[in-house]
């Protein structure tokens, strides 16, 4: 009810995501539904480096100062108890979406959709992308939309879960077998330029060239550089910018195994001179 009043008030709207695969496709996926009822939508991923994980209190006054009326967070906040205090405080509302383990006390946040805080709801290990397409599904009911049509933002569910390394049972199973389906027909300009340009089969993609060719591409923007680009790529309907996205996230994924190399030649050699100083 409370992002149905936001669009239908015309609020700017802010999804607030984490940096590593999970996140970003569960940014996209509910950027994605939501641009269907609003233009005015924004989305924000932390900087690994400058902000680290989660909500952060930063990202909640650039929230306030361009007067932001309602963040839903995906695949983070549950922890965030002080930031949405804060964001109360600026009269802000906040949505938390998250799979993670919730502390004793919970945030004071306007709405909690985890699976682990829901007594009721019967599986617990959905990824973060598993719970943002549930928060569609209920929207979509609440809607009377049909359900099928979400059935397209499942390629990004098996992406965000297969990466998470989330256990492969129950719902998760049925989300990751269908999401690969989806995955393997994928119309969108962005998913078909990465896999193209991972040199992976396109129609015969399963968890193996997800977590060895896709997974590390869209990791690697936010563990180097700017998680952004991922989700720039993940959300484009242009075949140009996708190729250009693509290109620029594989060299940015080349750049991070040169340094993974380097790091591991420097122990060996480290580790050789201390053996020949104990002979």
């Amino acid at each position: 009810d409370k992002i149905l009043e936001a669009v239908n008030n015309n609020e700017r709207i802010l999804i607030y995501g984490d940096y590593d695969v999970d996140g970003i496709t569960s940014v996209a996926l509910l950027f994605s539904i939501l641009r269907e009822f609003t233009n005015n939508l924004y989305y924000y991923i932390p900087n690994r480096f400058q902000e680290g994980y989660g909500l952060n209190e930063e990202a909640i006054d650039i929230a306030f100062k361009n007067n932001f009326k309602l963040i839903i967070t995906v695949d983070c906040g549950i922890s965030s108890i002080h930031e949405i205090e804060k964001a109360n405080n600026y009269g802000i509302d906040i949505i938390v979406t998250d799979h993670h383990q919730p502390q004793k006390d919970l945030p004071s946040a306007t709405a909690i959709i985890n699976p682990k805080c829901d007594k009721n709801y019967p599986f617990k290990e959905l990824a973060g992308v598993g719970v943002s397409f549930k928060m569609a599904q209920a929207l979509y009911l609440k809607l009377k939309k049909n359900q099928e049509d979400l059935w397209n933002l499942l390629d990004y569910v098996a992406l965000g879960s297969i990466a998470d390394s989330v256990p492969f049972i129950d719902e998760n199973r049925i989300l990751i077998k269908y999401g690969l389906k989806t995955l393997n027909q994928t119309k969108k300009e962005g998913l078909k330029a990465l896999i193209m340009e991972s040199g992976v089969n396109y129609g015969n993609l399963g968890t193996k060239e997800v977590n060895f060719a896709l997974a590390p591409r869209i990791n690697a923007a936010g563990r180097l550089g700017d998680s952004k680009l991922a989700l720039e790529l993940l959300l484009t309907d242009s075949e140009y910018k996708a190729k250009h996205l693509s290109r620029k996230l594989s060299e940015i994924n080349k750049h991070r195994q040169e340094i993974g190399d380097n790091i591991l030649r420097e122990a060996r050699e480290f580790a050789s001179i201390q053996v020949k100083e104990e002979d």
